[in-house]
């Protein structure tokens, strides 16, 4: 029981890599190709499906040929009219091969291949048995097609090619050939053929002789005509009038068709004696076993091997910049070859050009114009036989002190990334080994080079900070050729960074509630890119009310609000704008209440200790009343301008400040902010630390 099983896993495993392997080969849907041949009274069909497993399925199923009348006389016909199932198509019986494989090698070997023992394996593997019944499939169809391509009686018989002997003149016909039975799972194969036009064969063309020692080798197109002949036959003569074929008769196969790699047929064919004249044609074969007209007879003789190389020995640089060579070759075997080449190139390993050709046999010495930092000189013989033998590399390096002009054209771009794209002319010198980019940070700074390798193109990216103290970054380039000249610097590139930091914000300095408004005065933002202020304003008793700008200005720092309402409060506000229309965070605000009323002095006991053990200065004042509601002081250091130190409630009679120095003397100023009217008072008190 356990055996059992264990056969059935096995055979489970086996027919599901089978199907996978299988699924793998039938990537390229099954169909049935055609070919027609048109006999005027006859027309020879010739098909084949393009994978095995489907030439194995359709021999048992077999094959449906249908015509189609598509136009008679030149008129197009209805596609109902004319429609004929021709016949229904298998391979013959093995009794019916046995008369016919006497006299036909090619039908007999389809016999075999369709009715012979199928190649047997020992694998005990299961796979790999399953690869062996894969394999011979696939040889059995290869060489099924290769002998139906040979002879057509032998393809009729395997059930891949058929006779319609119905057809009528000046009529066009579509021929379908398709699966008895197979659900749709193999495309239909179509041909179209009119009965009035009749093709003969073409020649084989471009034949060519390649001549060697004791040996030629021909080829010839395969590309132009790969549609037609499957086959060719070698024919060979030694006075150009008896041909006899070579390799036995055997026709020679184009294996390599459908493949894109070489367009040329190629065989080689061994002779007796060199120098001695023999010639060739090729006969081609059709997929219905027809033979072509002979190509052009071609003319080909062997050619002792050319064994000697020429020895450069010699060369110099002549004042015109041109290189003198000079080699040796030997006399007696100058008369094997046709002429001398050179060749050149910029490096040992290459790759070389030839500059100069069809130097005469007899010269041993050749000026060259190809001139550069490094030459490498090759001297070829050209054989009379199309052979070739060349000298070892010869080197030449010529003396150079010039360098590069200056590079010009450079620009460039920064992004909001920092990413610095450049680009400039190349230079027109064609020893150019490569640039150096240089870099400065200042415009007075000198450029200093940013990459350890040479720039070998025309473009470079660099990065920068964005967020740095300096605006633009400066460039420059230089070019360096193949004996290292440097060239002078190129024209300083000037890039400004994208601006991405807004200004610093402006503060207030001062401010006075007088008769005519409220003056208003500030310090503007210290950012050397600002152009302008804004001085907005809204009314802060109005939540609905929003930020109105009231003054725009670039370097004025005073304004006098006077469109303000008695005992209304404002809240002010300052804003710098830069040239890449950044704005900078707004000022601290400043509340401020128009035109209030005098009153006596609120303003008592205010006074500054210097308390030098803890090292701070303690201010204080006597409590407020009530109708106080924000205190202001400002202090100044020495002869320094006075600075809006703390904005305190009204409530707070204390501060103590801590941000002292030795030696100085510290002024104090102390402003009232009511909730009426009222002006605001105030009050000084100096004290030295």
């Amino acid at each position: 029981m356990k055996k059992t099983i264990l056969y059935i896993l096995v055979l489970i495993y086996v027919f599901a890599v089978s199907e996978k392997l299988f699924s793998q080969q039938q990537d390229v849907i099954p169909k049935i190709k055609v070919l027609a041949l048109n006999k005027k009274t006859q027309v020879y069909l010739r098909w084949a499906p393009n994978t095995p497993a489907s030439w194995s399925k359709l021999n048992k199923i077999g094959y449906e040929i249908e015509r189609i009348t598509v136009k008679k006389d030149g008129k197009l016909m209805p596609p109902s009219f004319g429609k004929k199932i021709l016949d229904t198509i298998k391979p013959q019986p093995l009794e019916d091969w046995r008369t016919i494989a006497k006299t036909n090698n090619y039908a007999a070997m389809v016999a075999q291949l369709l009715y012979g023992e199928k190649s047997s394996t020992s694998a005990l593997n299961p796979i790999a048995a399953m690869f062996s019944v894969k394999k011979d499939l696939d040889n059995r169809f290869s060489f099924v097609l290769l002998a139906s391509d040979m002879n057509f009686e032998a393809a009729c018989m395997a059930g891949l090619g058929y006779i319609d002997t119905t057809v009528e003149p000046n009529t066009e016909y579509l021929y379908r050939v398709k699966s008895v039975d197979s659900k749709g799972k193999i495309e239909t194969g179509l041909k179209l053929l009119n009965t009035e036009q009749e093709e003969a064969l073409p020649p084989p063309i471009d034949l060519f002789a390649l001549s060697d020692d004791k040996k030629i080798t021909i080829t010839w197109d395969k590309e132009v005509y790969k549609a037609i002949y499957t086959a060719y036959v070698i024919e060979k003569s030694d006075d150009s009038l008896n041909f006899t074929k070579v390799k036995g008769g055997l026709p020679f196969i184009n294996f390599t068709q459908g493949e894109e790699s070489n367009n040329q047929m190629f065989y080689t064919d061994s002779i007796a004696k060199n120098y001695t004249p023999y010639y060739y044609r090729i006969i081609g074969i059709s997929a219905f076993g027809e033979k072509s007209p002979p190509s052009k007879v071609l003319m080909a003789q062997g050619v002792t091997k050319l064994t000697t190389n020429p020895k450069i020995i010699s060369s110099r640089v002549v004042p015109s910049g041109d290189v003198l060579l000079n080699w040796t070759f030997d006399k007696e075997a100058q008369q094997q070859i046709k002429n001398f080449s050179i060749d050149w190139a910029p490096k040992a390993d290459g790759p070389y050009t030839t500059i100069k050709k069809d130097i005469p046999n007899d010269n041993r010495s050749a000026m060259v114009q190809k001139v550069e930092a490094s030459n490498y000189y090759k001297i070829n013989a050209l054989g009379v036989s199309h052979q070739k033998t060349a000298s070892l590399m010869h080197f030449v390096q010529p003396i150079d002190s010039i360098p590069p002009v200056a590079p010009i054209g450079l620009h460039g771009t920064i992004d909001s990334l920092g990413i610095v794209n450049l680009s400039w002319q190349g230079n027109a010198e064609n020893d150019i080994r490569g640039y150096i980019i240089r870099k400065a940070n200042l415009k007075e700074e000198k450029t200093i080079p940013i990459s350890a390798d040479l720039v070998t193109s025309t473009a470079f990216v660099d990065t920068v900070q964005i967020k740095s103290l300096n605006s633009s970054v400066f460039y420059q380039v230089v070019a360096l050729d193949k004996r290292y000249n440097i060239s002078e610097l190129s024209q300083k590139l000037e890039l400004k960074k994208p601006d991405v930091v807004p200004p610093v914000p402006p503060i207030f300095e001062d401010y006075k509630v007088t008769k005519e408004g409220i003056a208003l005065h500030w310090i503007n933002s210290s950012s050397n890119d600002v152009v302008s202020h804004y001085l907005y304003r809204k009314v802060l008793s109005n939540e609905e009310n929003d930020w109105q700008v009231i003054f725009k200005t670039d370097t004025v720092t005073r304004h006098v609000d006077k469109n303000v309402k008695p005992g209304v409060q404002y809240k002010y506000a300052i804003f710098a704008n830069d040239d890449s229309q950044l704005r900078s965070e707004p000022s601290t605000s400043l509340t401020v209440t128009a035109t209030k009323t005098q009153r006596n002095s609120v303003i008592k006991g205010f006074n500054a200790i210097a308390d030098r053990e803890d090292r701070n200065i303690i201010i204080s004042w006597r409590k407020m009343p009530d109708d106080v509601v924000e205190i202001l002081i400002y202090r100044a250091k020495n002869a320094e301008p006075p600075m809006l130190w703390r904005q305190i409630p009204g409530h707070i009679n204390e501060l103590v400040d801590t941000r002292i120095n030795p030696d100085n003397t510290y002024t104090y100023t102390l402003k009232t902010i009511f909730d009426t009217e009222t002006i605001s008072q105030t009050k000084s008190v100096e004290v030295t630390y």
